[in-house]
């Protein structure tokens, strides 16, 4: 990892292990404004750190409350950079995101959404209905429905 790089990663780290939402917030502001950096660039940078915080819990260095912290502080951060950027039509381009009912995997979806949405206009939906749930009269899922067509299975 870049030296620049591996200095940012390890300061939002510190912070979002510390629980410090407005320092993390104070951060990002910081290097998109400052830096110019995209926002690529901050996710990459937070799930370096994600990566690191999985490690550390991994050690038992840190307990699953930070790690569970740090996850909601990143969450509320991500949502945040999305109200920065430019609204969505109706019309733009539709991708699901779902996983299994007990990984909700919210914060690589609200990632891949920003990085969409700062890219190209385009809406991402993140299904949060397990797998395999039930279905409605018309044999759709919640997923189909918002796309208004059948998915294959």
């Amino acid at each position: 990892m870049h030296a620049a790089l591996e200095s940012r990663t390890n300061e939002i780290y510190q912070h979002l292990v510390a629980g410090d939402e407005s320092a993390c917030r104070r951060y990002i502001d910081r290097i998109r404004s400052e830096d110019g950096v995209s926002v690529l660039t901050v996710c990459e940078q937070l799930t370096e750190a994600f990566h690191l915080i999985g490690d550390a819990w991994a050690c038992s260095e840190i307990g699953v409350y930070r790690e569970h912290v740090a996850s909601q502080i990143g969450c509320r951060l991500l949502l945040d950079l999305s109200s920065s950027l430019p609204a969505v039509s109706d019309t733009a381009p539709k991708a699901i995101g779902c996983t299994p009912e007990s990984d909700p995997y919210s914060l690589p979806t609200l990632m891949v959404e920003l990085v969409a949405r700062s890219r190209m206009e385009c809406k991402i939906s993140r299904d949060e209905s397990p797998i395999g749930v039930p279905r409605s009269r018309d044999g759709r899922s919640a997923a189909e429905s918002l796309l208004g067509e059948r998915l294959v299975r």
